[in-house]
């Protein structure tokens, strides 16, 4: 997730598309293998319970996904760079705090309710 919100920062302060687009691609495509990496963490903590903990953590997941577009049409009323820019650097917020939450609370560790 650092490294998604590293390129979406970098999105907000590019004025050329190819570098926009450029960064948008990486960003999005670091996040599959993100996803790869920690979609399978269910597995290692609960095995019995991995289908509805991956169910939960989806419906929570998105969240914003059902947000975003009404917060984007709010921010971006006159199309302006500075807009957009704003647009970018919430994402990165986004994907900021999942690193950190990700990184302060989960383990790999079997765990004892499970």
């Amino acid at each position: 997730f650092m490294i998604q919100a590293i390129f979406m920062t970098a999105v907000g302060f590019t004025h050329d598309a190819v570098a926009a687009i450029s960064c948008l691609t990486v960003a999005i495509g670091v996040g599959g293998l993100a996803w790869s990496g920690f979609s399978v963490n269910h597995l290692d903590i609960a095995p019995q319970y991995a289908s509805l903990l991956m169910g939960v953590s989806n419906c929570i997941a998105t969240i914003p996904g059902i947000v975003s577009p009404s917060v984007v049409g709010q921010l971006v009323q006159h199309k302006l760079s500075t807009e957009w820019q704003m647009v970018f650097f919430i994402a990165a917020g986004v994907y900021l705090f999942g690193a950190i939450i990700y990184a302060v609370f989960a383990s790999g560790e079997l765990q004892s309710w499970a």
